[in-house]
């Protein structure tokens, strides 16, 4: 990556982790309850016990 010292990738939340707990959302009986709020990915994976962090890439 081209300006990778330039970012801060601490707490950053994989595509396919993201996916994850979007699909355990889609599959809450008590979905429609989040109706009206916004809603944190971390903290849905958390709800969710789905793991979405990346690990920095190691550098050789």
């Amino acid at each position: 990556m081209q300006f990778a010292e330039h970012l801060d990738l601490d707490g950053s939340q994989s595509p396919e982790g993201v996916g994850r707990t979007v699909v355990a959302l889609m599959q809450d009986p008590s979905l429609m309850g989040f109706t009206g709020r916004a809603l944190s990915g971390a903290e849905l994976a958390d709800r969710y016990d789905v793991g979405v962090s990346i690990e920095p890439p190691a550098h050789p």
